[in-house]
């Protein structure tokens, strides 16, 4: 019994001992490292701000309205009354070097980002170009991706987030001079869309819900344009 009580308790000097030395081998807090974290926090707000700016104004162009919202609001940056759309803007200069765009969904153990965005578009700036997509599609392309966990530069919580080819953006991306929001269905659509309903002026109705919308709305041209369509392909 001796034996085995002076070994146990000899394992556990031994366990103690390392981490003692592994402390003391430890190299100590640099000072002023809190300030540095916070500058670097400060130079990347203004920056994101810097990009707003440049956003709101190509938006402008189109949309005079619009608008930054002020302080936070994690639902979008930007709100365009005309057309009843809010946009999120966010900046990745790393993806110019990594051709990866960062998706977050999950910050410190909450969700965040996709995951909580109530916009009906997102603007991903690199450094030298704006890439212009909707939240729906980037679902859709990382319905099947295993988002990777990682400390973001300036964070000190990890964050989840998928890590997407820029190129399968690019090719899935809107033109932001046609952001539109069907007022049937409430969703972006990247093209397809009608004018309107002229018999209950509606506007902005994309195709989908218009051919929906329409038997409902008026009947008789509804069945005029189907038999109009009949004659035609009988022809």
């Amino acid at each position: 019994m001796g034996w085995y009580a002076s070994t146990y308790f000899r394992q556990i000097w031994q366990r103690y001992a390392l981490r003692i030395v592994h402390i003391a081998a430890s190299p100590a807090p640099q000072r002023g490292s809190f300030s540095i974290i916070m500058a670097d926090f400060k130079t990347s707000l203004e920056s994101g701000k810097e990009t707003e700016n440049l956003v709101l104004k190509l938006i402008k162009k189109k949309y005079p309205s619009a608008y930054i919202i002020e302080g936070y609001c994690k639902e979008y940056d930007i709100f365009i009354p005309e057309v009843d759309i809010g946009v999120e803007v966010k900046q990745d200069k790393k993806s110019m070097y990594t051709n990866n765009l960062v998706i977050e969904i999950e910050f410190g153990g909450k969700p965040s980002a996709l995951s909580t965005t109530k916009a009906d578009c997102w603007v991903f700036y690199d450094g030298k170009e704006l890439i212009w997509i909707t939240p729906n599609k980037l679902r859709w392309l990382t319905r099947d991706m295993r988002p990777a966990v990682f400390v973001g530069d300036g964070d000190t919580v990890k964050k989840k987030a998928y890590l997407v080819k820029k190129d399968l953006i690019k090719e899935n991306s809107v033109n932001k001079f046609h952001l539109k929001k069907c007022q049937l269905c409430r969703r972006m659509r990247k093209s397809g869309y009608v004018s309107g309903c002229s018999f209950c002026g509606r506007e902005n109705v994309c195709l989908d819900c218009y051919n929906r919308h329409l038997p409902k709305c008026n009947p008789d041209v509804y069945n005029y344009q189907q038999q109009l369509k009949m004659e035609h392909n009988d022809a």
